[in-house]
Parts: C-alpha cells; structure tokens; sequence
C-alpha cells in the first residue's frame, strides 16, 4: 500500500492471527516501487479461510517521550533491565559488529512507540526497529543503530504517539480467484463532545445500580499493568468519599486482559470502594466508541450522563467540579 505525504508516519496491520505487525518501508526500487510511500505488511490467515477483514492503523502526529534513561558505565546487557514509569522494559544496548542494537518489551499497542539514541554529541539516532517476538498482550522490539559505538551513547528515548487513523478493509479476498467486494472505511478515533450522551455500555461488563441513573458519573478507564493507570485509580479510591458526598459516582474500568481473581486482589489490597467493571469484548473497538486516546482516561458526566468534561488529569478534577454548573444541578 502506498501512504502519501510525510514518509515518517508508522503504523500496525491487524489480522484474525496478527494484532501487533508493524507497517515498514518498502525496499525494492523496482520500476513503479522506486517512492518512500510504498509500504508493506504480512499478516497470517487460517488456510481454509477465503476472505477477511484487514485493519491498518497510522500514526502521524508529534513524537512524547514517554521515558527516558542515561546510561551507567557499568551496564551491560545482562545485568541491566532498565524499568519504567510505563508499560515497557529496556534491555541495556550492546554492541554487535558495527551496530548498537537495543530491545524493547512492552505491553503498550494503543499507540506507536519507537526507541531513539544520543550520542554525546547530541546526535540523535533513530530506528525502524521490528518485531523480535509476541505474546499474549506482549510485544519485544529489536532495534538496529548502524555504524554507532555503543561508547558514545548518552541517552535513551522511548518515543510513542497515538494512531491517528484506522483503515479497515473488508472481505479481503486470500484465494486466487476468488471475488469479493471490498468495502474501505477509514476513521479517525472519537471523541465525546461536551453535551453528547454518554456511548453504550456493549463490550463493558459492568453492573451500575440503579440509584446512578440520576447521578453525575466519572469514568476512569485504566490499564492496571501501567503505572499511571493504577497510581490515578488509588488516588480517586482516596477521595472517594469526599467525592461520594458530593454526589459523584466512580466507575473505573480495566481495559486490557487481565485475570479477573488478580483484578480483584489488587482492588482488595487497594481498598478500591467503587465499582470496576472489565471490557469484555475488542479493547480497541471500545476505546474507540468511548474516545480514550490514552489512559488512565478520565470522563465526567452531569446526572443525565452528558458529558461535562474528558481527557483532564486527575489532580485537575476538584476544580472542574467546582466549575461546572451542570454538575451542581
């Protein structure tokens, strides 16, 4: 496929058997293959089946660093696993023939996510880097620093920026011969607009009482395998009476896959009072109708479940409450 415009837009290619595949430069200068736009991806299907469903998500937007690290000089790569504030561990980089080549596991797939270098000179050094391996909601990059010595690394960047489009194709024809027609839908992710209803509750499994149905609610959905995620759900469980009194519903909802017994001793250990409810069904197809581009999320409603307020950090919540007139009515 060809992606027309800034060359350095990345994405993921998702399949029935592949969710994580990165989308990659084309090699190949043959006639009609010589532009950078041309892109590529390999997904797996089961050998009986004829047609399927190919999603293709791109990022486009600015580059965060989501953590950084300075390099000890007493590190190696078998005794330095450096952690992080999110959902990822650096193994430290070696040195191999010409290159410096570092690796990335993570559990991040909500968003694009690259490794950059510096060396001491403030050079900066980026890879493609590809995929060395996946698991159940887990993902090991390789990245490749050609003709750098890995003396004169700096620093580490580890980089991400949310997918901006997902570009669906539908009844993709895998057999020679066999027609279909295709259908293309491109989206952007939602957004809850102040004033808009809140989404359906399909693919959350949550049990809300009935005595919510005239209350102001705040969201948080969350990921309790990242850091942010749980340290903002601790922090709304120590004020949940404070909010309680005011009339505010918490409803936290864990988003990725997580043993439901291991949800409920943390929620025990973390005197969480409120409800969490589970998305059940496609995690990304959920935060998609509910617009979370990042998480932990939170979403304010007034007692008709409008929205009053989305995307705001929680040490910003006490003032949007005390702003907002829907709220107090």
């Amino acid at each position: 496929m060809r992606i027309a415009g800034d060359p350095s837009c990345n994405g993921r290619a998702i399949g029935p058997l592949d969710r994580y595949l990165s989308v990659d430069l084309a090699t190949q200068k043959a006639p009609g293959f010589e532009k950078d736009d041309l892109r590529r991806f390999r997904l797996r299907f089961p050998s009986e089946q004829k047609q399927a469903d190919v999603t293709v998500a791109l990022a486009t937007g600015q580059w965060e660093v989501a953590d950084s690290w300075r390099l000890g000089p007493t590190w190696t790569p078998y005794n330095g696993l450096l952690g992080s504030c999110d959902r990822i561990i650096l193994r430290c980089p070696e040195q191999k023939d010409a290159d410096v080549v570092a690796e990335v596991t993570q559990v991040i797939t909500d968003r694009a996510t690259r490794l950059v270098l510096f060396d001491k000179d403030g050079q900066r050094h980026v890879s493609e880097g590809e995929i060395g391996g996946e698991g159940v909601g887990l993902v090991r990059h390789i990245y490749r620093y050609e003709n750098l010595e890995y003396s004169q690394v700096d620093r580490i960047e580890f980089q991400a920026r949310p997918y901006d489009y997902w570009i669906t194709f539908r009844n993709v024809s895998l057999a020679a011969g066999y027609r279909t027609q295709v259908e293309v839908s491109i989206k952007k992710p939602g957004s809850l607009l102040p004033g808009s209803q809140l989404p359906s509750f399909d693919g959350i499994e949550i049990d809300l009482p009935e005595e919510t149905d005239s209350r102001p609610l705040l969201f948080c959905f969350f990921d309790l395998q990242q850091r942010p995620s749980r340290n903002c759900v601790v922090q709304l469980a120590s004020q949940s009476e404070a909010f309680k009194e005011k009339g505010l519903t918490i409803v936290a909802v864990q988003t990725s896959r997580v043993a439901r017994p291991e949800l409920d001793m943390w929620i025990k250990d973390n005197h969480i009072s409120f409800l969490v409810g589970t998305v059940r069904a496609d995690e990304e197809k959920t935060r998609f109708t509910w617009g979370v581009k990042s998480l932990p999320w939170l979403i304010l409603t007034d007692k008709d479940h409008r929205v009053c307020a989305e995307g705001f950090p929680v040490d910003q919540l006490d003032g949007i409450l005390a702003q907002s007139a829907e709220i107090k009515k």
